[in-house]
């Protein structure tokens, strides 16, 4: 056998398996053969099956589609089947009434069999129960055949399509009444693009009939007090409607039931009522219990409510009590009762129920209003406050929130129960501002926040992170510094702002109560690993020539300064900018010749004033400000460091105080003899004169305490002798700590506090130390706001002697010679704790 007759019988035996004996399965075509041997095998094959027909249908997934969404159709035969003349047949598709046409799309010669449809949706077409398919397909002039040439059957079996929905109705309602309602009418606004007609009621196309479309309705609710839910549907010009949508309202004109289970706390005070508790209240209608009312009232019914303590809501609780921030609205022995009524979603309200009556169990401590900052570093910020007028119930606690002031939230501080007035937030951002409120507590009730305080850290520097330091703004050249603890090492700063500033060691070991002489000049700054104290000498000669110039610490530093010039043109106003900066000088703020300044970090300015009155600093950079009248440009008078304004000051205005405002407002004033005044005036860009009492000059007048609506600056003028003047400070800025550097002609102390001052004095030879000396603070007669005082010039204590308290104080010196000072210049000290 040859290889083209082994080559044949192969091919017959194939042929033959593939097609089988009496008409077996038929060869399938497939790419591996020529085109023209792939139609003989579908003519062969379609020669041997029933003409093309549709065998099942498939239609995309259920869902309503919109205008611009496609509806796909696919119509699966049994064979291959084909187009053969180029025409484009199609599937009809009653959309609500209207016959649409799904539109060929591919499938033609293919070898699954399918021919695919599409039908985009387009705008006013409606079927809320479901599109049909619906047989015969269309040829739409196509000739649709198999490889027989034989023509399809067009009849089929359309699908079950009562999911496949579509809406182009754009259909919107909303009710004017909301959800809840009163009313027995429903103002429906209802939008829609193609409605012709609508149905409304309380079924989907159930209950009601078909109307001519009305945006604006009106639907009397059929079910009162009751969960109605309303149904709208819309129709188009063609029968079609859209699927429906609805809206719940409920209706109810029920008022909730009586408040019950009413009960107080025994806890009210004059700003706040008794917490008053009571039992959830149910509703008679479907609305549901939205919120509470609730009274004070001097009998158990709306006849009696008082001023400030009428009905207001106050939320869905079911424990309040009203408070009325800072101001007193009950007082004592005097009936109150609590009303309290229940409020549904719906408005209705409840009659009143009431409980009662009680009286105030204490009255609530006053609301501290001199919150200030005792000192700041880079991260840290330590605040203080004056004890409050506790209205015979002493201060048990205190409450202490903060926040950045970016932030909405405040936080608590944990500090279990404490009665010290001072805080010290650490862990802070440098050059953040921080807020800080405070409350006290009586053991029964809270007194009222108190404002809050704006506070800022202060940037990250040498002078700032160094625990002790002070700067010499003043310009002092002959300083004696003394040591508040042993084994103290003292260094010169490390800056180019003074030529002492190279870093340099002053001394290795000082010991407590020892001192130390200390050359410098404008700007040198010292610091130290303990406390200290320095002032220094300014000038030479009489009186009015010298000065005793008080270093400066970071406590003293600010943006914000107030001050007053009285005598001696022209005042010159030193500045030192830590940081680079423009500082601003006002007058009751107007503008000031020469009065802004731009300063480099490290860096001074002096501000020439001649002119008297009061004047107002402010800064965009942290500075220390240091004044003195110069009058002629060689004396030296008022020396004084200026200190940020407080609106709660103490000290001894000797003879005559003399204080200052940036903003007009009222102010108290509180001599420790128990003399007071309230509500004085006080204006920005005048001087306030208040006269000193008791003995007057050398700072034994009476102690003075102001406190204002307002930040307020003050100091005492002209004192007897030295043409000096020194300031009254924050009440926050007292310390426990003290020391004098050269030996005093007389010391002077005031606080706010009952305490004692003892008194360490060195022995003359400085080998040891004196019996200690007490000084007693004590309150003339019952008001807190008296200020304390005590005095010493009998004995002339020497340079070094520390004094320590039992409360913070504030103490004043006046040097009794010229050595590393100037004598008969009252001075004020800086001190710590």
């Amino acid at each position: 056998m040859n290889i083209k007759t082994l080559l044949i019988l192969t091919f017959l035996l194939t042929l033959y398996s593939c097609k089988g004996a009496g008409g077996g399965p038929e060869f399938e075509p497939n790419n591996l053969v020529s085109v023209d041997q792939d139609n003989d095998a579908e003519r062969e094959r379609a020669l041997n099956l029933a003409p093309p027909t549709v065998i099942s249908t498939s239609v995309s997934g259920n869902k309503t589609y919109v205008a611009g969404e496609v509806i796909s159709v696919t119509l699966q035969f049994n064979k291959r089947t084909k187009i053969t003349n180029g025409g484009s047949p199609r599937v009809p598709i009653n959309i609500g009434g209207v016959t649409r046409y799904a539109n060929y799309i591919s499938g033609s010669t293919d070898r699954s069999h399918a021919f695919i449809f599409n039908y985009t949706v387009q705008a006013g077409d409606l079927d809320h129960d479901g599109v049909q398919l619906i047989s015969p397909w269309d040829l739409n002039g196509a000739v649709v055949r198999d490889y027989a040439d034989k023509d399809a059957i067009l009849t089929y079996t359309p699908p079950t399509t009562n999911a496949l929905l579509v809406d182009t109705s754009n259909l919107s309602f909303t009710v004017t009444e909301g959800s809840i309602t009163t009313s027995p009418n429903l103002n429906l606004n209802i939008t829609s693009s193609i409605a012709v007609e609508m149905y409304i009621s309380d079924g989907c196309e159930t209950g009601g009939t078909w109307v001519p479309y009305n945006a604006n309705p009106i639907y009397p609710i059929p079910n009162l007090n009751a969960v109605n839910t309303v149904y709208v549907a819309v129709g188009n010009s063609f029968g079609g409607r859209s699927p429906c949508r609805s809206f719940t309202v409920a209706h109810d004109t029920l008022a909730p039931n009586l408040v019950s289970g009413l009960s107080i706390a025994g806890n009210s005070s004059d700003i706040v009522s008794e917490t008053t508790s009571w039992s959830a209240a149910s509703d008679n209608g479907p609305s549901g219990v939205s919120h509470y009312r609730m009274a004070i009232s001097t009998n158990n019914n709306a006849t009696g409510i008082i001023a400030s303590g009428g009905f207001r809501s106050i939320g869905n609780v079911l424990s309040h009590a009203i408070d009325n921030g800072s101001t007193s609205f009950l007082t004592g022995l005097t009936n109150y009762f609590t009303l309290v009524t229940a409020v549904d979603n719906a408005g209705n309200e409840s009659s009143i129920a009431s409980i009662g009556p009680w009286q105030l169990v204490a009255i609530s401590p006053e609301r501290i209003t001199s919150m200030s900052v005792v000192n700041a570093s880079d991260t840290n910020i330590k605040v203080g406050w004056p004890y409050p007028t506790d209205n015979g119930f002493p201060i048990v606690d205190y409450v202490i929130e903060y926040k950045e002031a970016s932030s909405p939230t405040w936080i608590t501080i944990s500090d279990g129960v404490k009665t010290v007035r001072r805080e010290d937030l650490t862990a802070l951002t440098p050059e953040t501002y921080y807020h800080f409120r405070v409350k006290a507590y009586n053991g029964i009730n809270y007194g009222a926040w108190s404002p809050t305080l704006t506070a800022e850290t202060l940037p990250t520097i040498d002078f700032i992170t160094t625990p002790y330091s002070a700067i010499n703004v003043g310009g002092a050249t002959m300083n004696q510094l003394v040591s508040l603890e042993n084994d103290n090492q003292i260094f010169y700063g490390n800056n180019s702002a003074s030529s002492f500033n190279d870093g340099s060691q002053i001394s290795a070991d000082l010991d407590r109560g020892k001192t130390i002489s200390v050359p410098a000049n404008d700007f040198t700054v010292v610091t130290a690993t303990k406390p200290f104290f320095i002032a220094g000498r300014l000038g030479t000669g009489s009186d009015t020539y010298k000065a005793n110039v008080v270093w400066q610490t970071s406590a003293w530093i600010g943006k914000n300064f107030l001050f007053n010039h009285s005598r001696s043109n022209p005042m010159k106003v030193k500045v030192y900018s830590f940081t680079a900066g423009t500082v601003t000088l006002t007058k009751g703020g107007g503008a000031v010749a020469g009065g802004i300044a731009a300063i480099a970090a490290d860096a001074g300015h002096v501000f020439n004033i001649a002119s008297y009155g009061s004047y107002e600093i402010s800064s965009t950079s942290f500075i220390a400000v240091f004044g003195y009248a110069n009058g002629n440009g060689s004396q030296y008078i008022d020396p004084k460091p200026l200190l940020p304004a407080s609106n709660d000051l103490v000290g001894v205005p000797s003879r005559t105080g003399k204080f200052s405002t940036a903003t007009a407002g009222t102010y108290n004033v509180y001599h420790s003899d128990t003399f007071s005044q309230t509500n004085q005036t006080i204006n920005p860009g005048t001087t306030k004169d208040i006269s000193s009492r008791g003995t007057k000059g050398y700072y034994r007048d009476e102690a003075l305490r102001i406190r204002a609506t307002q930040p307020i600056v003050g100091n005492s003028y002209a004192d007897a002798n030295g043409s000096c003047s020194s300031p009254l400070v924050p009440v926050a800025f007292q310390k426990t700590k003290f020391a004098l550097n050269v030996q005093a002609q007389w010391v002077s102390f005031a606080s706010t506090n009952e305490g004692t001052i003892t008194a360490y004095e060195p022995t003359a030879d400085g080998l040891g130390w004196e019996t200690p000396r007490v000084y007693n603070l004590v309150r003339n007669g019952v008001d807190n706001n008296t200020p304390t005082k005590a005095y010493e010039t009998a004995v002339k204590l020497r340079a070094g002697t520390i004094f320590e308290g039992t409360v913070p104080f504030q103490a004043w010196y006046e040097p009794l010679n010229d050595t590393n000072a100037a004598d008969n210049d009252e001075t004020l000290m800086f001190g710590w704790d």
